[in-house]
């Protein structure tokens, strides 16, 4: 229980830092200034919805992994007698899952840009220049809201069937 809460609070501190940093660019898909001027239709806005939430989905189980791949690197590290085998196959297992999360990123923003037309792109880069960037981060306080509420929702299901 003290293991799962403290998981909690780590994957919370480690989402608010993903989702604030550049929130010039979050959820620009919604911002009716841009919208209008991309000619972004409803349509292409729910489909970017989609998208992004399946992304969110995804980063959270993959972050989740990825950190519980991290306790058990360092607590390989901890022990007296290390098992180097072992030690190297979490630390790939740990590059996979860094590797992973960049590979959902960019899955997810490159199948956005391909809802988009031409013209709608040049006008989203020119607004928005870094916004299909790995410096860009679409996410903000509403988005990490939400995943940390889905989060919550996931863990109480999990500790009920047990």
């Amino acid at each position: 229980m003290q293991g799962n809460r403290l998981f909690g609070i780590i994957l919370c501190t480690v989402l608010l830092i993903l989702f604030s940093a550049d929130l010039s660019h979050a959820q620009w898909w919604k911002n009716k200034d841009l919208t209008v001027k991309l000619k972004l239709t409803e349509k292409q806005g729910k489909a970017i919805d989609v998208i992004y939430d399946g992304y969110i989905r995804k980063l959270m189980i993959m972050s989740k992994k990825l950190m519980d791949k991290n306790r058990e690197l360092n607590q390989l590290l901890l022990k007296e007698d290390i098992d180097e085998k072992k030690v190297i196959g979490v630390a790939d297992e740990v590059t996979g899952l860094r590797s992973s999360l960049m590979k959902n990123t960019l899955t997810m923003k490159l199948t956005v840009r391909r809802l988009l037309g031409k013209g709608q792109i040049k006008s989203l880069l020119k607004e928005r220049p870094r916004v299909f960037t790995l410096k860009s981060r679409w996410g903000g306080r509403e988005a990490f809201m939400k995943a940390v509420r889905g989060m919550g929702a996931g863990m109480k299901k999990r500790e009920g069937s047990k």
